[in-house]
């Protein structure tokens, strides 16, 4: 597994996610982006275009906001007192 925090800070673009996967068919990658005041995350929405899941983390819960593999939304708290 491949962790990237951030993407943004490392000025990362789709096409250098598509090289990592393309000579490391196996691994699994986790993109860790910044975003924008209203939860958008910042850079090219081409990210969110190829990615398979994507959760949104607002404390304190994480939010499943795209899958391809559940039917529906899903949240779970993350941060506890």
């Amino acid at each position: 597994m491949l962790v990237i925090d951030s993407v943004n800070n490392l000025g990362l673009f789709p096409i250098d996610i598509e090289k990592i996967k393309k000579a490391n068919p196996d691994l699994s990658i986790v993109l860790i982006m910044q975003s924008t005041k209203d939860g958008k995350f910042k850079g090219s929405q081409e990210f969110l275009h190829d990615c398979d899941v994507r959760i949104s983390c607002e404390k304190p819960k994480a939010k499943q906001k795209k899958s391809r593999y559940a039917e529906h939304e899903e949240e779970i708290v993350i941060f506890s007192k």
